[in-house]
């Protein structure tokens, strides 16, 4: 009797083994997949930037002129107190963004309605032809590309991991880009939470 016991209790280490070495192979796998991924990812942030350059060199303007006009278009008429939140940029920044944008026709200023001491920023017509009329273009192209390069050969259950995936990156991005502002503003609130690091200074928008 004390042999079966034995025995089932070596059964048990033994498959108790088993698992644990399955278990420690299959967070070996993840931990490689998702450093691929984030390798990929650091990829296509990359390829994006100099996308995002070509375009706004497309344009006639800078990345941080066209990322406000771009605010302006998807949220409608915006104060610079509102665009300095959305941005992290300083409200010397933005104004100098606006004076440079409206003295090429792109952006124009108005009260606002509900307090006349501030001004509310708008792209111009002009400004909304201009950059939507490229971007379409642009998209077009793009549409024909991304069916024929990326999508080809996946199945609906393939399209709904990737929608998944890229809107989880995209919400992370968000918030990693408000803690990061947050570290700005509040360093001593990072520093009570142990972060030894020193925050980046805040810098005004590049030209």
């Amino acid at each position: 009797m004390t042999g079966s016991h034995d025995h089932d209790r070596h059964a048990h280490a033994h498959h108790s083994d088993a698992d644990s070495d399955s278990d420690s192979d299959s967070d070996s796998e993840e931990i490689t997949d998702a450093e691929e991924i984030l390798d990929l990812l650091a990829r296509l942030e990359i390829g994006s930037m100099l996308f995002r350059q070509a375009l706004t060199q497309r344009l006639g303007i800078t990345g941080t002129e066209h990322l406000m006009l771009d605010l302006l278009i998807q949220h409608g008429d915006l104060t610079g107190s509102q665009l300095v939140g959305m941005t992290g940029l300083t409200s010397g920044a933005i104004s100098g963004l606006a004076d440079r944008l409206e003295q090429e026709g792109l952006l124009s200023r108005s009260p606002d309605p509900s307090d006349g001491r501030r001004r509310v920023l708008r792209p111009t017509d002009a400004a909304r032809r201009h950059i939507e009329t490229t971007i379409e273009k642009l998209r077009l192209r793009r549409k024909e590309r991304v069916a024929v390069e990326l999508l080809h050969g996946l199945d609906d259950a393939d399209l709904d991991a990737v929608t998944i995936f890229l809107s989880r990156a995209t919400d992370r991005a968000f918030r990693q880009a408000r803690a990061l502002r947050l570290w700005q503003r509040e360093p001593s609130r990072w520093r009570s939470r142990g972060s030894t690091s020193r925050p980046a200074p805040t810098r005004s928008a590049p030209g």
